[in-house]
């Protein structure tokens, strides 16, 4: 993974993480065609679907990510 993608996938972390929208309004947001996409988009670079990412994060008391790691 390049840092764009790196960078990227963090950004839609963020989203995830930070937002109390639905997945579905982020999906739209980003201009997937459907959920089914963006999951797969999520999945394939973040190893789990937004639904379980965002599941995950609950449970971690620093589940917005502020800043971009270095």
């Amino acid at each position: 993974m390049d840092i764009s993608q790196d960078y990227s996938t963090w950004k839609l972390k963020k989203m995830l993480s930070c937002s109390k929208n639905d997945i579905q309004k982020i999906t739209d947001a980003l201009g997937f065609t459907d959920q089914a996409s963006f999951s797969k988009f999520f999945k394939r670079f973040a190893g789990v679907s937004p639904t379980e990412y965002r599941n995950n994060i609950k449970n971690n008391k620093n589940s917005c990510l502020e800043k971009y790691p270095k």
